[in-house]
């Protein structure tokens, strides 16, 4: 039986949780602190990286990004802070246009019947 995407998906989460356990523990030493975050920085990266390998990946992580920076950027709006709020508009403006690009590129493969 092939391994789901779900049973990856636990895995990378228990792993996590683990690591936080291991982070938030006063007896942990500096430097396994440092390994213990060094690795949750990388499951991270490497969840990241997976996702965006895919077309259906990469427009669920522009989505998600242009959310999170849209939210940001709101609540910059109610107390403005130099030119992050300029910075912030253009990163969701380009988020927004490498979306669409991405929906575009999902629907051709739909056409077409080949994975992007």
């Amino acid at each position: 039986m092939p391994v789901t995407v779900k049973q990856v998906s636990n895995q990378y989460n228990r792993s996590i949780y683990l690591l936080r356990v291991i982070l938030e523990d006063p007896d942990t030493e500096a430097a396994q602190r440092d390994q213990a975050q060094d690795a949750i920085d990388d499951l991270f990266l490497q969840l990241g990286t997976n996702a965006i390998g895919r077309i259906d990946g990469r427009s669920a992580l522009l989505a998600a990004l242009i959310a999170e920076l849209t939210a940001v950027r709101d609540s910059i709006q109610l107390n403005p802070v130099g030119a992050a709020l300029d910075k912030l508009s253009a990163l969701i403006t380009d988020s927004r246009n490498l979306y669409y690009a991405s929906k575009q590129d999902l629907i051709q493969e739909d056409a077409v019947g080949e994975p992007g």
